[in-house]
């Protein structure tokens, strides 16, 4: 087992240090003293979207960047599923940002710094009559969005270099004992820094979404799984790099 590894039973309690360096972006109140729209989405480029959320730039700040909710799709025994899920009734919509911003405040308490491959989470503003989650934008030298890693490999090919970024990555994955719930290609950005050093950041999939969470629970699956995604996503970035004929 890796000596760098912090579990959960070696912490006492949950810090939320996160408010000392990543305060909340707040909407504003108008003359009447009502709540104001802070930012309006026909002035925000989207930049990508999943099957929960839709990601904006922020308009006027381009260091961070906007993710906004989409209702909840109604599966088989909805209401069931619902009932059963504390979260899932509290949150409702929000529920993935919760995950990802509990995830990242328990990542804080457990190290005791921020991580520095995952975006910093910023808080929530109002966006036209819904709220949308803050995080840091990643971007290139040039201003530009860093890719996502499916697109990368696409582009640029594999490398000796980029298999080192996602060792790397996965590395403080464990060291932070971050729950990843869904590695996949298009849930990554590779950032090419000034230096040429590839700096992979997770900017989605973070935290556990199932009704009994295991691997927050069990060291042992932690570990399993941690292993098994780090492999499958060296495999798939090789698979992606072959060329087709």
């Amino acid at each position: 087992m890796p000596e760098n590894v912090i579990f959960e039973k070696h912490v006492s309690s949950l810090l939320f240090q996160s408010a000392l360096r990543h305060k909340p972006v707040m909407k504003m109140r108008n003359e009447h003293g009502q709540m104001a729209d802070a930012v309006t989405l026909n002035t925000a480029k989207m930049i990508g979207e999943g099957g929960g959320r839709k990601v904006y730039a922020y308009p006027g700040k381009p260091e961070f960047i906007i993710k906004t909710h989409k209702p909840f799709p109604h599966k088989p025994f909805h209401h069931i599923r619902r009932r059963l899920r504390f979260m899932g009734r509290r949150f409702g919509d929000y529920l993935h940002s919760i995950i990802e911003a509990e995830e990242y405040t328990a990542m804080i308490a457990r190290m005791h710094r921020i991580p520095d491959f995952v975006p910093g989470y910023r808080g929530m503003v109002m966006i036209e009559g819904q709220v949308g989650a803050v995080f840091d934008a990643i971007r290139e030298p040039d201003g530009a969005i860093s890719p996502t890693l499916q697109r990368f490999v696409a582009r640029n090919g594999y490398s000796p270099s980029l298999e080192a970024a996602i060792d790397h990555l996965w590395s403080q994955v464990m060291t932070f004992r971050c729950v990843v719930s869904d590695p996949n290609l298009g849930n990554v950005l590779v950032q090419s820094r000034a230096d040429g050093i590839l700096h992979l950041w997770l900017v989605d999939g973070l935290g556990e979404r199932t009704l009994i969470p295991i691997m927050r629970l069990s060291d042992r699956v932690f570990l399993r799984n941690t292993r098994r995604f780090h492999a499958e996503m060296i495999s798939a970035a090789k698979q992606l790099a072959v060329p087709r004929g």
